[in-house]
C-alpha cells in the first residue's frame, strides 16, 4: 500500500524483440491508477459514486476526461518502481507511453453469467482490468453458459 492508501500494483510484461509483437521494450504498467472516469462514454451510477472512496486507487476523484497527455502522476510512480525492482532498466528513458482504459465494477468482480431478467443474455464485462489474463476460462464459461 502507498502513503496514501492505496494500493500500488505493478505489472510487466517482457520485451519481445519481434517486430510484429508491437513492443518496443519491456513493458510496465501501473495497474489501476489513471483518472477514474464518469463521461458519456464510462457512466458511474448515481448510486455508485461514493463507492469510488472504497476502490484501491491511490486517486480516487472522478474525471469528465481523460488526457492523452503524458500522466505525470503514474509515470513518476513508474519510474520509482523501475529504479527499486528493476535497476538494469533506464527509468529515465521509456520506449512509448500509452494509457489503457478498462471498466470497473463497485466490487472488482468481473460480471460472467446470465442476465437476472432474461436467461436469454449472457454477460461477460466489469473485467476490472484483468480480462486478458483470464480469458481462457472466461471463454470456456461462456461456452458452457451458450451450449
Amino acid at each position: 500500500r502507498g502513503k496514501e492508501g492505496g494500493c500500488m500494483y505493478f505489472y510487466t510484461t517482457p520485451h519481445v524483440p519481434i517486430q510484429s509483437s508491437g513492443s518496443a521494450g519491456v513493458k510496465i504498467g501501473f495497474h489501476r491508477q489513471g483518472p477514474l472516469l464518469d463521461s458519456d462514454e464510462f457512466v458511474v451510477a448515481e448510486s455508485t459514486r461514493a463507492l469510488a472512496g472504497q476502490l484501491p486507487h491511490i486517486r480516487k476523484e472522478l474525471k469528465a476526461a481523460q488526457d492523452s497527455d503524458l500522466d505525470e502522476f503514474a509515470w513518476q510512480h513508474v519510474q520509482d518502481f523501475v529504479r527499486r525492482k528493476m535497476p538494469c532498466l533506464d527509468a529515465d528513458a521509456p520506449a512509448g507511453y500509452m494509457r489503457c482504459r478498462y471498466q470497473m465494477t463497485p466490487d472488482l468482480k468481473m460480471i460472467v453469467g446470465r442476465h437476472p431478467d432474461d436467461p436469454e443474455v449472457v454477460l461477460a464485462c466489469g473485467f476490472s482490468g484483468s480480462g486478458f489474463q483470464f480469458a481462457p476460462a472466461i471463454s470456456e464459461a461462456l461456452v458452457a453458459l451458450v451450449s
